[in-house]
C-alpha cells in the first residue's frame, strides 16, 4: 500500500500528466508545466450496440455476400457513463483523434483517484499504461514489467508479486495503446499474450486503443472473434461537438494563463482566446480540423503566434506545424533564450526539410517507429552529399533536431521517434511526392500502416503525380479483383485521396470516381465520409434505391449531407419517405449540414416526428417546423429542457 500510494500513483502522474504546447513564444519553458488535466475535454464515445435485426433491414438474399445485414448501430455517450456500462473496451479512432491522450487521462484520473461519482468504484484502480511501440521486437511485456517505463529508478522498491496481485483481486486498469503500431508479424504474439492475460486475471479492466485500419473487421478477423469472445466493447473516438470545441480552447488558454508569468503575456492570452474562438466560429473548414483534439491544440498554439492568419487546409496546417518546430521558433522569437545556432550546421529551411523528410521515408519503409541514433545518423551520412554538404556534419545534424527542432522525443535510451506520427506521414508523403515516387506509395497500397502517408500523399500540390498515384492504386484495385476485401480496401482508398485535391481538373476528379464506382453506396458511416470525397460527381451514385438495407441509406444520407449543396439537398428529398428509423434519424442529423431554413422546408416540411439523439440541433430550429406534432429527445441533444419555453408544442408529443 505505502508503494502504491507513495510511489507508483505520483509517479505516474509526473510521467504522463504531459501536454505538448506545438511552439508557444516560451514553448520550452511550458513543456513540463502544461498538464494534460488541465486542458483536457472530456470526450464522447461512438459505443456500438447489439440492435434486434428484423426481415424489413435484411438484404435479399441474391444480393453480395459481403454485404450481410450488420446488427450494430453506434450509440454516442458522455466518457464516464460509456465506462460505466462496460469492464473491457476496444477504442479505434484516426491519426491526431486522441487515442493516446485518451488512456493517459484516464491513467491520471485513476492514479489521482478522481473520477466523480458515476465512476467512484474505478477511484480503487491502480492503472498500468502500456504504449505498445515501446516494445517493438520484444513481445508484449509480461506483468512485471507493467510498471518499469513509469517508475525505472523506483523498480526495485516494488514489492515481489505486486502487479499480479492487483490484478489478481480485480483492482488493475491496464491500458493498452496502439496496436496499429506494433509490427504485422508481432500483431499475432500480442493476441496471444493478450488472451493469456484478460484469461488469468478476469476481474480486472483492459482498455485497448487502435487506429481503424489495422483491426477492420475484414482485415484481421482473429482479432475481432477474440474481442467478442473476451467481452470486450467496441468504440470510437468521437470528434468534438462545437461546445467541445469551445471547452477545449477555453481550456487550453485558461492552462497557458495559468503559467504565464508576465501581466501583458497573460493579457493577450485572454484576448487570443476570445479571438480564436471567433476564428474558429468563422472558419468552417478550420472548425472541422479542430473536432480532434490534436489539430485543435496545434491551432491554439498557431493563434498565439499568427492570429487569423491560419491556413484552413490540413496540409497546409500540417505544414504551418513543421515550419514553427523545425525552424521559426528559434528565428522568429527574439526572446527566446536559445543556444547560438551557429554551434549547428547552417542548413536552409528547405534542406532541413528535406533531411527530414527524408528520414521520415526512410523510417516509414522500414517499418519503424523508434530508431537508434546510430541508424539516423547514418542515414544522414548518406544522403548529406546530395545536399552538398559534408558527411562529417551528420553528427550535428541529428543534434539539431534532437535538441532545437521539438520533432522528435526519445521513448528509451538511445531511441528516437517523431513526437507526433502525424508528423512522420507528413513528411513522408512530401519525400514520396517530391521524388516521383508513385509506385513505390502504391505498392504499399494495402499495407494499413501506409494509409495516412498515401491519404496525405494524394494531398500534395502537385495535380500531375496526384492523379497519377490514384490511378496506379485503381489498376492495383482491379488487378486484386479476386481478393474483394483487398478490392474494395483500394477503391476507398483512392477516393480517400480525393480530399481537399484542388488541383485536380474536374474531368480527372470525375474519372476517379467513375472508376470507384463499385463502393457505391457506402456500406455505413465511415465509407460516407471517404465516398463523400468524389463531391458532386458522388452524387448521382448516392441517390435513392428502395432496395438498400436501413443502414445503407443512412450512410447515403450521411455522404450527400457531408458533400453538401443544393443538388446534395435535393437528392436527400427522395429519402423523406423512407420512415425506418436510421433513415429519418440520419435526415435529422443531416439538418446541420445545411441552410436551416431551406432544410426545414424543401426536406423536412410536412414531419409528424423529429428525432434528436445523435447531433445537437439549436432550440431555434425546431421554431422552423410549424408541422412538428412529435418530438423525440432520446439523446444529449439538448441539454436544458427550459429551451424548448418557446416553443408551440401544443399538439406535440
Amino acid at each position: 500500500m505505502r508503494f502504491e500510494e507513495k510511489v507508483y500513483r505520483p509517479a505516474l502522474v509526473r510521467k504522463l500528466d504531459k501536454l505538448e504546447p506545438f511552439g508557444i513564444d516560451e514553448g520550452d519553458r511550458y513543456t513540463d508545466t502544461l498538464k494534460l488535466t488541465d486542458t483536457f475535454v472530456e470526450p464522447d464515445l461512438l459505443l456500438t450496440v447489439w440492435e434486434d435485426v428484423t426481415e424489413e433491414t435484411r438484404r435479399p438474399p441474391s444480393e453480395d455476400q459481403h454485404r450481410k445485414p450488420s446488427r450494430k448501430q453506434e450509440q454516442r455517450l458522455p466518457v464516464f457513463r460509456a465506462l460505466s456500462g462496460v469492464q473491457r473496451l476496444m477504442v479505434v479512432g484516426g491519426a491526431g483523434s486522441g487515442k493516446s491522450t485518451f488512456l493517459q487521462w484516464l491513467a491520471v484520473c485513476a492514479a489521482q483517484q478522481s473520477f466523480p461519482d458515476a465512476l467512484s468504484r474505478w477511484n480503487r484502480l491502480v492503472p498500468f499504461f502500456i504504449r505498445l511501440r515501446d516494445y517493438q521486437g520484444q513481445g508484449f511485456p509480461t506483468p512485471e514489467a507493467f510498471a518499469e517505463k513509469i517508475i525505472p529508478m523506483g523498480a526495485g522498491e516494488m514489492p515481489n508479486g505486486w502487479v499480479r496481485g492487483v490484478l489478481l483481486r480485480g483492482d488493475g486498469l491496464v491500458l493498452v495503446d496502439g496496436v496499429d503500431e506494433m509490427r504485422r508479424e508481432d500483431r499475432e504474439g500480442m493476441l496471444e499474450s493478450l488472451q493469456e492475460l484478460t484469461e488469468l486475471y478476469p476481474l480486472s479492466r483492459f482498455i485497448i486503443t487502435s487506429r481503424p485500419p489495422v483491426v477492420d473487421e475484414l482485415t484481421w478477423p482473429a482479432w475481432h472473434v477474440w474481442l467478442e469472445q473476451a467481452g470486450f466493447a467496441e468504440s470510437r473516438l468521437a470528434d468534438l461537438l462545437w461546445p467541445q470545441t469551445e471547452a477545449f480552447v477555453d481550456r487550453w488558454h485558461d492552462a497557458l494563463h495559468k503559467v504565464t508569468a508576465d501581466r501583458d503575456e497573460k493579457h493577450k492570452v485572454d484576448q487570443n482566446r476570445a479571438g480564436a474562438v471567433k476564428l474558429l466560429q468563422r472558419e468552417t473548414a478550420l472548425r472541422k480540423l479542430a473536432a480532434t483534439p490534436l489539430l485543435c491544440a496545434m491551432i491554439c498554439a498557431l493563434y498565439q503566434r499568427q492570429g487569423d492568419h491560419i491556413a484552413p487546409e490540413r496540409l497546409e496546417l500540417y505544414k504551418s506545424c513543421v515550419e514553427m518546430l523545425l525552424w521559426e521558433r528559434d528565428r522568429k522569437h527574439q526572446r527566446r533564450k536559445v543556444p547560438a545556432l551557429a554551434d549547428y550546421p547552417q542548413f536552409s529551411k528547405t534542406e532541413l526539410l528535406k533531411l527530414l523528410s527524408y528520414v521520415a521515408y526512410w523510417m516509414m519503409d522500414e517499418g519503424e517507429s523508434a530508431v537508434s541514433r546510430e541508424r539516423v545518423v547514418a542515414q544522414f551520412s548518406g544522403y548529406l552529399p546530395n545536399l552538398r554538404h559534408d558527411p562529417a556534419q551528420s553528427a550535428q545534424a541529428f543534434e539539431y533536431f534532437n535538441e532545437r527542432a521539438s520533432m522528435w522525443e526519445q521513448p528509451a535510451a538511445g531511441l528516437v521517434e517523431f513526437r507526433h506520427r502525424t508528423f512522420q506521414e507528413y513528411l513522408a508523403a512530401g519525400w514520396a511526392m517530391q521524388q516521383d515516387k508513385v509506385g513505390a506509395l502504391a505498392a504499399h497500397a494495402t499495407n494499413t500502416q501506409w494509409r495516412e502517408t498515401i491519404r496525405v500523399g494524394g494531398r500534395q500540390r502537385r495535380s500531375s503525380p496526384l492523379l497519377a498515384l490514384m490511378q496506379e492504386i485503381l489498376r492495383r484495385a482491379y488487378a486484386a479483383q479476386s481478393e474483394p476485401d483487398s478490392w474494395r480496401y483500394l477503391l476507398l482508398l483512392a477516393l480517400d485521396c480525393l480530399e481537399t485535391c484542388s488541383e485536380l481538373q474536374p474531368s480527372q476528379w470525375q474519372e476517379v470516381v467513375a472508376q470507384a464506382r463499385p463502393v457505391f453506396p457506402p456500406y455505413n458511416r465511415e465509407e460516407a465520409k471517404i465516398v463523400a470525397n468524389g463531391g458532386i460527381h458522388a452524387i448521382e451514385l448516392l441517390g435513392y434505391d428502395p432496395d438498400y438495407p436501413e443502414k445503407v441509406a443512412a450512410a447515403c444520407i450521411h455522404a450527400l449531407a457531408t458533400i453538401g449543396g443544393d443538388k446534395a439537398m435535393r437528392t436527400i428529398t427522395a429519402y423523406v419517405g423512407d420512415k425506418r428509423w436510421q433513415v429519418q434519424q440520419a435526415l435529422d442529423d443531416a439538418w446541420t449540414q445545411f441552410e436551416p431554413q431551406r432544410y426545414a422546408d424543401q426536406v423536412l416540411a410536412g414531419r409528424a416526428r423529429l428525432t434528436l439523439s445523435t447531433a445537437p440541433i439549436e432550440v431555434d430550429r425546431l421554431r422552423l417546423l410549424p408541422s412538428l406534432t412529435q418530438l423525440d429527445l432520446s439523446g444529449p441533444a439538448i441539454s436544458d429542457l427550459s429551451a424548448l419555453a418557446g416553443l408551440d408544442l401544443t399538439h406535440a408529443a
